[in-house]
């Protein structure tokens, strides 16, 4: 961290230390900001303590993001201030980090400071813990019923969607395991599914296999068992009731859109953009109280930071 970066972090460490906040929440963008500030007020309610939820880019050091995050926990755990008792102020800081693939490569810090999302990101845990037909409804200004005709069983649309993408994400798994970058990868929806809501195109899985096994320095027979090894993981994941583990929600977000483009035909149905719509309608019904299921996991890694 360079001198400049060093005395912004100092500054901004004694801004918090008399803030008057009990719990300092840090999350990486604007819609975990929603979502956990939400989850919070019902955690803390009028009597509890005090909290204040920041994101990322508020934090010196311009990094943002999950990064930006890494970086400012690290600061703050090096100089024992995850808990501070400065000035008369006693406070408690608390991370919140989307899983991504920290659990698979075993990089998720071990903090009772710090927090994971249950899913792959927050999009992915809106959509799977929540009344997926309530935000499709809202976001293309349908009538449940219109929904639920389109959508059918949400669980079971939510295990199709990931059952179609299988083998992009296995490719994904192997790629991020080479660390080879030749566009296989979770910030990329589906290069094998044409159309992205339908199943894979055998062709397109093939040509992209041949690049991989090439980036990787393998032949392509040799490539075979470490993709097939990657699948049935991303497989049982799915068929143990785990369908987002390894899957990127802004995906789901591209899938419906894509579905509702080429099979919504109800008339005045606003379909564009209708993905990144029915995330956010989806967090407005996100804490309606205590015992929302949803925030059960913001609650408990809450509880166990201000031990």
């Amino acid at each position: 961290m360079s001198k400049r970066l060093k005395h912004d972090a100092r500054a901004y460490l004694r801004a918090m230390q008399i803030s008057g906040s009990q719990l300092i929440v840090f999350v990486e963008g604007g819609l975990d900001r929603v979502f956990y500030d939400r989850a919070l007020d019902t955690w803390s309610s009028s009597s509890g303590p005090r909290v204040s939820v920041r994101c990322a880019k508020e934090i010196p050091g311009g990094l943002g993001g999950k990064p930006g995050l890494n970086r400012f926990f690290r600061y703050l755990r090096r100089r024992g201030r995850l808990k501070d008792e400065t000035f008369g102020y006693a406070h408690r800081c608390l991370f919140f980090f989307d899983k991504d693939l920290d659990d698979y490569s075993r990089r998720c810090f071990r903090s009772k400071h710090v927090a994971y999302t249950p899913t792959y990101d927050l999009e992915g845990h809106l959509w799977s813990s929540l009344d997926l037909r309530e935000g499709f409804a809202t976001s293309c200004l349908l009538t449940r019923a219109q929904a639920t005709t389109f959508l059918g069983n949400p669980s079971a649309w939510l295990a199709n969607a990931t059952m179609n993408w299988l083998d992009w994400v296995a490719l994904c798994l192997v790629a991020f395991d080479h660390k080879v970058d030749i566009g296989l990868s979770f910030a990329r929806c589906s290069q094998v599914n044409t159309p992205l809501s339908g199943p894979v195109n055998q062709a397109l899985l093939e040509r992209d296999k041949q690049l991989l096994a090439a980036a990787i320095g393998s032949g392509r027979a040799e490539l075979e068992p470490r993709f097939l090894r990657a699948r049935r993981l991303v497989q049982t994941a799915i068929r143990t009731g785990r369908p987002l583990r390894f899957f990127n929600g802004s995906w789901l977000e591209a899938i419906l859109e894509d579905q509702a483009r080429r099979g919504l035909t109800v008339p005045d149905a606003q379909g564009n953009g209708l993905g990144s719509r029915t995330t956010t309608a989806l967090l407005a019904r996100a804490c309606p109280s205590k015992q929302c299921p949803t925030v059960a996991f913001v609650h408990e890694a809450a509880n166990a930071a201000m031990r």
